[in-house]
């Protein structure tokens, strides 16, 4: 089970494989979004809503709680209120992702499936975040946020903030297998006001 990263302490990610030491010694010459710092979702669906909470970050203008998100994507007013209750604590539909970030003027682009790292590296060194979709072998998804990545002893890595187990450091080709859970199957990039 992955564990949260702490500077200069080891994680472990998945039982069987990847061990990492994270303080400034370790890492190359990473590339990290300036302004977004790792938010947790505050219900067990709302991955979806912490991870644009973080991409908020970037935008001073841009002011809201997770529940507030709920209430816009359900048409709901009651989700900061009763944020577990089953009409709020649910995850957004795939499709309806691309919509509610247009509804907070940004404009991104959707891509059914995983992106190459080069594709990767060039949206994090433009500043912006991507989004990925990971489908779990046993059903159902969760949302992660990229925000950075860097090259380890030639080994391509990404730095993903996800809502639900914290800030890890792995491969990319791990990321490609939802950290050996599944598979990453859904991408936004371009994501920027």
């Amino acid at each position: 089970m992955p564990l949260r990263v702490e500077q200069g302490k080891p994680i472990i990610l998945q039982a069987a494989a990847f061990l990492a030491f994270v303080s400034d010694d370790t890492l190359g010459q990473a590339t990290r979004i300036n302004k977004i710092t790792w938010i947790k979702q505050e219900q067990t669906q709302w991955c979806w809503a912490a991870s644009m909470q973080m991409v908020f970050q970037q935008n001073d203008d841009i002011t809201t709680q997770q529940c507030n998100l709920a209430n816009v994507a359900f048409e709901l007013t009651g989700c900061c209120s009763s944020p577990n209750s089953s009409l709020c604590n649910k995850p957004l539909p795939i499709l309806n992702i691309a919509p509610m970030w247009v509804r907070y003027s940004f404009n991104p682009i959707y891509i059914n499936g995983l992106i190459e790292f080069t594709t990767l590296q060039t949206e994090l060194d433009n500043q912006r975040a991507v989004e990925i979709g990971f489908k779990w072998n046993g059903g159902g998804g969760h949302a992660v946020l990229v925000v950075g990545w860097d090259i380890i002893d030639s080994v391509p890595q990404v730095i993903i903030y996800d809502p639900w187990r914290g800030e890890i450091i792995i491969p990319y080709d791990r990321v490609k297998t939802a950290y050996g859970e599944g598979q990453w199957r859904w991408t936004w990039i371009n994501i920027r006001r």
